[in-house]
């Protein structure tokens, strides 16, 4: 019994600490500072919100999405691959929800479409996502 001194809620849960910062500053934003062949945007459920990247490459290429924590083995299929020429930018946003993503999202450039083939450390890679916390 609860004395009448104290107060009682019921039906309420206790407050959980958030590690992503506050709700004002999602999406979080992934990048890369420097030329890489590829991104892990988060380790993790997020949903995904765009992916931006530059290709310096004096050939084309393909970038690559993948439901997957950490770069996958060459070889691997990826959910989204797409065909970049020349030394040029692109993009893909997930709007108006976002992308869901169950083990996490990573981005890398490929030689090939169909699979992955690591490419060399030519891109920059920019992701906005929002981490999955319950």
């Amino acid at each position: 019994m609860i004395p009448e001194t104290e107060s009682a809620a019921y039906g309420l849960a206790l407050p959980q600490w958030y590690p992503y910062g506050l709700p004002e500053m999602l999406p979080d934003n992934a990048f890369n500072p420097a030329l890489a062949s590829s991104l892990v945007v988060f380790s993790g459920q997020c949903r995904v919100m765009g992916v931006s990247f530059t290709s310096t490459k004096g050939s084309s290429q393909f970038i690559q999405i993948f439901d997957a924590s950490s770069v996958p083995a060459d070889g691997a299929i990826p959910l989204i691959s797409m065909a970049v020429s020349l030394t040029s930018n692109g993009g893909v946003s997930f709007t108006p929800g976002g992308r869901w993503f169950t083990r996490g999202c990573v981005v890398c450039n490929s030689s090939t479409q169909g699979s992955k083939t690591i490419g060399s450390a030519d891109c920059l890679f920019d992701a906005q996502y929002i981490p999955q916390v319950i």
